[in-house]
C-alpha cells in the first residue's frame, strides 16, 4: 500500500487530513453499558482522527464513565496506529486519567500503552502511573487502640496504585475475514502495587470475549455493535464480571464507508483496550500516631495492678493534668477520697473520640473497664469528689463502710459527692453504696450547676439501723435522665430513691426523664426562699409514672 505522507491541516470535527480524496477513518462516538456483578458502568467514548494517510492514523480519544456506586472517571488521550505490510496494525498511546471514586476522592494518573493487532492474534500492554496526590483520607477506616501505654491512632486511606497489565487475543474463525463480523477471545493478567508496604498488591487474571458487527442493517453507515463478557479475579477484590454492549455512532459523513475497507483497515479505529479504572485500594494504611483526646487534652492510662494506694492514684490524676482523660483498667482499692481534677475525665468503659497529631479523629472503645472498691471513713466525703468541668464515665464504684450509730445523721457511707461544682457529668456508671449504721448515700450533689447525670445505676443499701438514699440533689441545676435508682433501709427508716432539696435557693431540673426506681420513694425538702423548677420523672417498681419533687 503506497504511503502519501501526512498533510498539514486538520479537518472539522477532527476527522483527519488526507492528502487527496476522502479520509479513510472518521470521527465517531461509542456508547457502552456494562452490567456487572459488583457494579454497573456507563461510558461515552469519542474517537477523533487528527491526521491520517493510507496506512497511518493519529487520533485523539476522550472518554467519560459513570458507575452505579457514585464514582466517575474521564480519560484524555492521544494515539497513533500504523498498518504494516505484514498485515499487523501496531500502535501506541498516552492518556491522562482522572477519577472520582465512590468515596468521593479524586486521583489522577498517566497511562502508557502499546498494541499489535493482527488478522488472527492481538497483543496489548499498558503501564499505569499515578500522578499528583496518591493518598486520600478515608475517616470511616480510622481506628484507635491502646498499645504500649498509649492510645495509638491509625488513619484510613484510599491509595492510588501503580501497575501494568497485558493481554493476548485470538480471532475465532467462525466468520469470513471481510464479513464485517468477528469473534475474539482474550486472556491477560494485571499487577498493581503501592510504595506503602501496608497496601496489599493486586495481582490477578482477566478473560473476555468480544463479538462485533460492522454496518448494522437499518442503522447508519459506519455503525458497529459490539457484545461481550469479561471476568477477572484477584485476592484483595475477589471476582467480578461484566456483560457489555457497545454501539458506534459515526460523526463524519465524508469518511470512506467501512464496507469498502478491509478488516485490518477497520481495526485502525478499534477502541483502545486498557483498565477501566484508576485502580485504588482503601484500608487502614496510615502510619501510627500517638493520639490525644478530642479536646486536645492528654490521655493517660492507669492500671489497678500498678497503682495500689489512694495517694498514688491522686498523684497520678494530678500528673495527668487538667483537661486530661484518664482511662482506668483493673481493680483499685482506696481508703480515702479520690480527687478528680478540673476538666478531667475518668473513664472505664465507653467510646472515646480521640484526635491524631494530624487532626483526624477516631473512636476508641476502651478496655475491660475498672472497679473502685472504696472503704472511705464516715463523714461528708465520699469515694470520689468531682471538680469543675469533670466527667466520671463507665466506672464501677463500690463504697462500703461500717458507720455505726443510727440513721438520719451526717455519719454516712457515700459514693460520689460534690458541692459547688459546675459542668459535671456522671455517665453510664454503676455506683453501689452500703452502710452498717448511719446513712448510705449513692450520689450526693449540692449547690452545683449544669450537672448531667445520665445512664447510671445507683444503689444505696443500709443495714443494722441504717438508711439508704440512692440520689440526693439540692440547690442545683441538672439534667437527670435514664438512670436506675435503688434504695433499701433497715429498721424504722424509709428508703428513698430520690431526695430533692431547695434551701433558700432553686433546684432546677430540666429534661430529666426516663428514670426508674426499683425500690425507694421520693422525698423533698424546701425552706426559706427555696423553690423547685421542674422535676425528675421516673417510674416506680410498679411501673407507675411519678415525679420528684411532687409539684
Amino acid at each position: 500500500m503506497k504511503r502519501s505522507g501526512f498533510a498539514a491541516a486538520m479537518m472539522v470535527l477532527g476527522g483527519g487530513v488526507a492528502l487527496a480524496g476522502e479520509a479513510k477513518w472518521g470521527a465517531h462516538i461509542d456508547l457502552e453499558g456494562r452490567a456487572g456483578t459488583e457494579r454497573h458502568l456507563g461510558e461515552a467514548d469519542l474517537f477523533l482522527p487528527l491526521a491520517q494517510d493510507d496506512d497511518t492514523l493519529l487520533f485523539a480519544n476522550v472518554r467519560a464513565r459513570l458507575d452505579s456506586h457514585g464514582g466517575g472517571e474521564g480519560n484524555f488521550g492521544l494515539g497513533m496506529r500504523h498498518m504494516l505490510a505484514s498485515g499487523w496494525n501496531v500502535g501506541g498511546y498516552a492518556y491522562f486519567d482522572h477519577r472520582i471514586t465512590a468515596r468521593d476522592n479524586a486521583f489522577s494518573q498517566a497511562t502508557l500503552g502499546a498494541e499489535a493487532l493482527g488478522p488472527v492474534f492481538d497483543l496489548r500492554a499498558n503501564v499505569y502511573l499515578p500522578i499528583g496526590t496518591t493518598h486520600r483520607a478515608v475517616n470511616a477506616f480510622n481506628t484507635a487502640t491502646i498499645s504500649g501505654g498509649n492510645v495509638i491512632f491509625r488513619g484510613g486511606e484510599e491509595v492510588a496504585l501503580k501497575g501494568f497489565d497485558a493481554e493476548a487475543g485470538l480471532r475465532v474463525p467462525v466468520f469470513e475475514d471481510d464479513s464485517g463480523a468477528a469473534l475474539r477471545i482474550f486472556g491477560g493478567a494485571y499487577h498493581f502495587f503501592s510504595d506503602n508496604a501496608l497496601v496489599p498488591d493486586i495481582t490477578g487474571g482477566r478473560a473476555r470475549v468480544e463479538l462485533t458487527f460492522d454496518d448494522i442493517p437499518h442503522l447508519w453507515q459506519g455503525s458497529r455493535l459490539s457484545l461481550g463478557a469479561e471476568y477477572q479475579y484477584d485476592k484483595p477484590r475477589g471476582g467480578q464480571g461484566f456483560v457489555t454492549a457497545r454501539l458506534r455512532i459515526p460523526l463524519q459523513g465524508s469518511a470512506r464507508p467501512s464496507s469498502v475497507l478491509t478488516a485490518q483497515e477497520r481495526r485502525m479505529a478499534d477502541p483502545v483496550v486498557r483498565d477501566i479504572d484508576v485502580v485504588t485500594q482503601s484500608g487502614l494504611f496510615g502510619a501510627p500516631e500517638i493520639a490525644r483526646a478530642a479536646n486536645g487534652g492528654k490521655i493517660s492510662l492507669l492500671d489497678g495492678a500498678s497503682v495500689t494506694t489512694t495517694a498514688g492514684l491522686n498523684d497520678a490524676l494530678v500528673d495527668a493534668g487538667k483537661g486530661s482523660t484518664v482511662i482506668m483498667s483493673g481493680i483499685f482499692a482506696t481508703d480515702s477520697e479520690i480527687q478528680i481534677q478540673s476538666g478531667q475525665t475518668m473513664m472505664g468503659t465507653g467510646a472515646l473520640t480521640v484526635r491524631s497529631a494530624s487532626g483526624r479523629t477516631a473512636v476508641l472503645a476502651s478496655g475491660p473497664g475498672a472497679t473502685i472498691n472504696a472503704n472511705v471513713p464516715v463523714g461528708l466525703t465520699g469515694a470520689i469528689n468531682m471538680a469543675d468541668d469533670s466527667t466520671l464515665r463507665g466506672m464501677i464504684v463500690n463504697q462500703a463502710h461500717l458507720v455505726g450509730g443510727g440513721g438520719g445523721g451526717f455519719n454516712g457511707s457515700r459514693g460520689i459527692v460534690f458541692s459547688g461544682r459546675n459542668n459535671v457529668s456522671l455517665i453510664d456508671n454503676v455506683i453501689t453504696v452500703t452502710a452498717t449504721g448511719g446513712l448510705a448515700y449513692g450520689v450526693e450533689i449540692d449547690a452545683s450547676h449544669d450537672v448531667m447525670v445520665r445512664g447510671n445505676s445507683i444503689s444505696a443499701t443500709g443495714s443494722s439501723g441504717a438508711q439508704g438514699v440512692a440520689f440526693v440533689i439540692g440547690n442545683s441545676s441538672a439534667t437527670v435522665a435514664d438512670n436506675t435508682f435503688h434504695a433499701a433501709s433497715a429498721g424504722p427508716f424509709v428508703s428513698y430513691a430520690i431526695r430533692a432539696i431547695a434551701d433558700d435557693a432553686a433546684l432546677t431540673l430540666r429534661d430529666s426523664t426516663g428514670n426508674r426506681s426499683t425500690a425507694g420513694l421520693c422525698t423533698q425538702a424546701r425552706s426559706g426562699s427555696g423553690s423547685f423548677v421542674g422535676g425528675i420523672y421516673y417510674t416506680d417498681w410498679n411501673l407507675t409514672p411519678r415525679i420528684c419533687p411532687h409539684l
